[in-house]
């Protein structure tokens, strides 16, 4: 039994320990759209739904650190009211196990948002 109890335990880490090494290194980039939702006061609705992407783009410092920057867009039309939210951002991102996914992120970024009218302008 404690045999058996020793070897659940360190399976996982003797396996872990026995996989291939990542290599980072160059260029990398990555897209993305998808839908997303927000808050919008002058819409019917308090929340609606519009279309996301993001694009990030950077390069890696070493195998276990990346240097990236991203843009985030989201947009939503109703009737007259068009509501855009966006952010751009820089990160750096930590790998602290070479053979491993697992990343260690941190960031710094502004963002914004408006909302016009057809009639008004931009709010």
């Amino acid at each position: 039994m404690i045999a058996s109890t020793l070897i659940a335990l360190t399976a996982p880490s003797l396996a872990f320990a026995q996989g291939p090494e990542r290599t980072r290194r160059g260029f990398w980039f990555m897209g993305g759209l998808g839908w997303g939702t927000a808050d919008c006061e002058l819409c019917a609705d308090q929340r609606v739904g519009g279309v996301a992407g993001v694009l990030a783009l950077g390069g890696t410092l070493s195998q276990k650190l990346t240097l990236g920057a991203s843009a985030n867009a989201w947009v939503r039309r109703e009737g007259d009211v068009t509501q855009t939210l966006g952010a751009l951002d820089a990160t750096v991102r930590f790998y602290p196990f070479s053979r491993a996914h697992l990343s260690l992120l941190a960031g710094l970024g502004v963002s914004g948002r408006e909302v016009k009218t057809e009639t008004a302008g931009a709010l």
